[in-house]
Parts: C-alpha cells; sequence; structure tokens
C-alpha cells in the first residue's frame, strides 16, 4: 500500500503541474484524506471533509431530479475554482485551478486512470 501511495501522490504532482491548477487532493467519500499536493498553509483534513460533504449534497440533490451518478463537480469560487471528480465508487479526486481559466476534463481522464489503478 505504501508504494501505491506514492504512486499516487505522484499522479496528483503530475495533475498539479498543469498550467493554471494550484493543487489537488484525494479523499474518500466520506472525507477521509488519502493524499494531497495542496498548499501547507490548507488544513487537509478539513478540506477533505467539507469536499466530500459538498459532493455527496450534490449526489443527495441529484437523486431527487433521477441521476443516479455524479461524475463531476464544478465550483467556481472569488479566488479559486474547485473540480471534484470521482475516481471510483469510493474515492475522489478534487483539484483547486485558477479561477479564471477552465479546467479540461480530458487533461484529467489518464491520470484517474491511473488512480484507479493504484487504489485497486
Amino acid at each position: 500500500m505504501e508504494s501505491n501511495l506514492k504512486n499516487i501522490i505522484q499522479v496528483l504532482q503530475e495533475i498539479k503541474s498543469i498550467k493554471n491548477i494550484f493543487g489537488t487532493t484525494l479523499i474518500s467519500n466520506n472525507g477521509i484524506l488519502i493524499a494531497s499536493t495542496l498548499p501547507e498553509n490548507v488544513d487537509h483534513r478539513h478540506f477533505a471533509a467539507m469536499a466530500a460533504t459538498m459532493v455527496g449534497a450534490i449526489q443527495t440533490a441529484a437523486q431527487t431530479i433521477g441521476s443516479n451518478v455524479v461524475e463531476g463537480v464544478n465550483v467556481l469560487l472569488d479566488h479559486n475554482n474547485l473540480y471534484c471528480k470521482r475516481c471510483n465508487p469510493d474515492s475522489i479526486l478534487v483539484v483547486v485551478y485558477d479561477k479564471d481559466s477552465s479546467l479540461d476534463d480530458n487533461l484529467l481522464q489518464e491520470p484517474v486512470k491511473k488512480i484507479e489503478l493504484y487504489l485497486k
């Protein structure tokens, strides 16, 4: 598992190296922090818990309109944006990116496949 965690962190760092991305984190559905490249001044555990809560609330809202699966959630904030993407049924990738840019979901497809592989 330790080597898988190192591999996951490496993938998160690869994502972070994409232009306009400030940090990434991988969390479980229940808000447990798995790995993170967010800046040190961020409370990583609190961030993980709140991001999972947000995605869970969106999932609940989606179910009320007949959708059972939330593939991703984009949150527009005043300084940065968040993009939360499901990696597998149990984990969520959260990407923090520049508010004045857009994030192409296609850029995350390969990294997400790698993460899925390492989580098995």
